[in-house]
């Protein structure tokens, strides 16, 4: 081996060695990291100017809508989740509290009401606020409102509007203000360096995923539902963004941010008004969406039967664009019931030793999935009568890169997917009960057969067990009766 290699050798294995010693010990130096922040950290300055927002430019997040879905078995925690929040009284003086209202308007055929079910804020709020409580509340929340749907006879939901505080409305564009020094990265025996652009996005993705874990929890605890028993990527929430006209820099910001200019929805009834969904193509399964309003536009919408406070604009989307969000929550309730079929499928299908055990599987299976029968025939009767898409929520018109001829409007396809979901979910759950089903007759079947082998065997046993018990009775009868036998019979009998 010549010297060369021999050194290069050495250099190798004591490389490797610090890596791994560093993986282990952060407090030993990775080898390559001087030099990597030595190449990068005279770029910072400039990466952090580009990710700067405009000086003119001004923006917050002032509100977060969040949804939950509640199945016929998740009834009685919705009702004791509003009597202890005190939801549950007549604060309308209509003769009708919100709990009567929605079991009437489950007793009924027809979907489609709604009921506002007033604020809750916290105990050191001191503004003045028409039907609130005070009650618990996330930490990153200073009031929330809420609504109740019935879209169907058997699916309420609720609409939770949850009002930010100053510090955390105004998060985002902070994080994007503030200055950030590139940071190494090992990974395995490479690295990697994280950017200011890469660090200010990364945190972006923190804040709204630690915003949205709180409003998580916060239904879990107070109004548990379909999803407070599902992943955090499948809970639906909205964010409303409010900013001023950034002119040329629109779509810079919008990229900064993480809103999605490539395919967005604009709102009939509020011209400058956009649905932003999703805002990462590479998370197209995380249900979180945006409503972003640009200043000037909003300022023109008449708001005086809103009051004079600043932050009256989520009130006047409250209803309509609820409306629109339960629906479109649908489609994250049958992303969690796929998921749910498909852990019956994996572990109720497997092969039990006895027909008593598929059959216990199969109670369990059909109690498990009646939500999910419920909810499929529900919204496949509300597609046919159309009564769940009635025509009192907003609508918005596909406008963003993606746009198609003709153009497309939300509400049909959001009509149109739901009612695809709900066939393809129910057709998934007949074939897996169907294939159960099989399961248990061919279980049946071959306890059946093994019983018959069991029952002869036994029938055999005892046949020779008669037989052997019954030879010395006849001993004793052919003694008895030996005098009606001839003499030379019984000689020979004898010898």
């Amino acid at each position: 081996m010549k010297a060369s290699q021999f050194i290069n050798r050495v250099n190798w294995v004591w490389r490797n060695l610090l890596i791994w010693t560093h993986n282990i010990l952060t407090l030993v130096p990775h080898p390559d990291e001087a030099s990597a922040l030595s190449f990068q950290r005279p770029r910072d300055e400039d990466e952090n100017a580009k990710t700067r927002p405009p000086a003119e430019y001004e923006g917050h997040m002032q509100c977060v809508w969040a949804v939950e879905l509640y199945t016929p078995s998740d009834l009685p925690e919705l009702q004791a989740g509003l009597v202890k929040l005190g939801l549950a009284d007549d604060i309308y003086l209509s003769g009708r509290d919100p709990l009567s209202f929605m079991l009437e308007a489950r007793d009924r055929s027809v979907g489609g009401s709604w009921s506002n079910l007033g604020f809750i804020r916290k105990r050191e709020d001191r503004r003045l606020y028409t039907n609130a409580r005070i009650g618990p509340l996330p930490g990153q929340v200073e009031m929330a409102s809420l609504g109740l749907y019935q879209l169907t006879p058997a699916i309420t939901a609720i609409a939770a509007c949850f009002f930010l505080t100053q510090k955390s409305a105004s998060r985002p564009l902070d994080i994007l203000r503030e200055e950030r020094k590139s940071k190494f990265k090992p990974l395995g025996r490479g690295y990697t360096v994280l950017t200011p652009a890469h660090l200010k996005r990364d945190e972006l993705e923190e804040f709204r995923a630690g915003l949205r874990a709180e409003l998580h929890e916060w239904f879990a605890v107070q109004l548990p539902g379909l999803f407070a028993r599902s992943p955090l990527r499948r809970f639906p929430t909205c964010e409303f963004w409010i900013y001023s006209s950034a002119g040329e820099h629109a779509g810079k910001m919008d990229n900064l941010l993480g809103l999605p200019i490539y395919h967005s929805w604009s709102s009939t009834d509020w011209p400058g008004v956009r649905f932003l969904w999703p805002l990462d193509r590479t998370r197209r399964e995380w249900f979180h969406a945006t409503l972003a309003a640009e200043r000037e536009v909003l300022a023109s919408l008449d708001v005086s039967s809103y009051g004079a406070q600043p932050d009256v604009y989520p009130y006047v989307f409250e209803h309509p664009f609820g409306g629109l969000l339960v629906r479109w929550a649908l489609l994250s309730a049958f992303a969690e019931f796929r998921a749910r079929l498909s852990h019956q499928r994996d572990n109720r299908l497997g092969l039990p030793r006895n027909a008593s055990k598929a059959l216990r599987s199969m109670e369990a299976m059909i109690l498990e999935t009646a939500d999910i029968d419920a909810v499929c025939n529900d919204l496949q009767d509300s597609g046919e009568r159309n009564f769940a898409w009635q025509d009192d929520y907003a609508e918005f018109i596909e406008s963003g890169s993606l746009r198609t001829k003709p153009e497309r409007h939300l509400r049909a396809v959001l009509r149109d997917a739901v009612q695809a979901e709900a066939v393809s979910i129910y057709q998934m759950d007949h074939r897996l009960k169907s294939l159960a089903l099989q399961q248990g007759n061919i279980l049946a079947t071959a306890q059946t057969l093994r019983l018959q082998r069991v029952v002869g065997l036994l029938t055999v046993i005892a046949l020779f067990i008669a037989a052997v018990s019954a030879i010395e009775p006849l001993e004793k009868i052919s003694k008895h009766f030996s005098w009606l036998l001839p003499r030379n019979l019984i000689t020979t009998t004898r010898q």
